[in-house]
């Protein structure tokens, strides 16, 4: 296992290697040979997702009461079992989002992929981790206008399309920091598509959509017949065979 631990106590520790036994060990050996143990770090910054950068984070975590940094994203997409390549090609595609690292084309097939046929799939984190860990939708900052409806719409079909098998921590995050409906414009000004868009569509459960929603009339006040028009445009696009 591959980590870093930087002193003095309480040490911070760089990545926390896969979830099993042996590397636990050689962890705990190594900061013993430092005059240490698991009980002295204060802190665990986790630098991407891959399951053997995070799987002892949970364990860590439990043992010395350490907090854990890393990027906001990745708390979507923290190894919790089946679905955890969808969430992993999520977090891919809400880097390249935030960075603008990529064209379209790039990052709709990001969230397209599925994991390598036969790829080790990571150990489940423990609940206190994952708990913690769970990306939430914000509450609208006043729930009586439109707009506020609007958002607790938007958490009402991201919860079910949790359900259904995708984290959309890219739409979630971008939510909590601009609001649901200026969100929804910004992707659309900018030709984005969200990475779980063509997912939905591909398992048939196109209603969960942003696309979809916003063009349902209850919301014609928030949206304009161009916004409408380019939702309608994508949502046919990710049905296409070759979109």
């Amino acid at each position: 296992m591959n980590v870093y631990v930087l002193g003095p106590p309480p040490l911070t520790l760089i990545d926390a290697g896969p979830k099993d036994e042996r590397s636990l060990e050689a962890l705990e050996r190594r900061l013993s040979d430092l005059g240490f143990g698991v009980s002295d770090i204060g802190t665990v910054v986790l630098t991407h997702q891959h399951f053997d950068h995070v799987g002892l984070a949970a364990t860590v975590q439990a043992r010395s009461g350490a907090r854990v940094l890393a990027y906001e994203g990745l708390r979507t997409v923290l190894p919790q079992g089946s679905g955890w390549w969808e969430q992993d090609n999520d977090f891919a595609a809400r880097i390249m989002l935030d960075f603008d690292a990529a064209p379209e084309k790039v990052r709709r097939e990001v969230g397209r992929m599925a994991g390598p046929r036969g790829a080790r799939r990571p150990v489940p984190l423990a609940p206190i981790f994952a708990e913690r860990l769970r990306p939430e939708v914000a509450d609208p900052e006043d729930a009586s206008t439109l707009a506020g409806q609007f958002q607790l719409r938007c958490r009402e079909l991201i919860l079910e399309t949790i359900e259904a098998g995708f984290t959309p921590g890219v739409w979630i995050g971008l939510i909590n920091t601009m609001g649901a409906v200026d969100a929804a414009k910004d992707l659309l000004s900018r030709g984005q598509v969200l990475p779980v868009t063509p997912w939905l569509v591909e398992h048939g459960r196109t209603e969960l959509t942003m696309e979809h929603e916003l063009t349902q009339m209850r919301w014609a006040e928030l949206f304009t017949d161009e916004d409408r028009a380019e939702a309608t445009r994508r949502l046919a696009s990710a049905s296409a065979p070759d979109a």
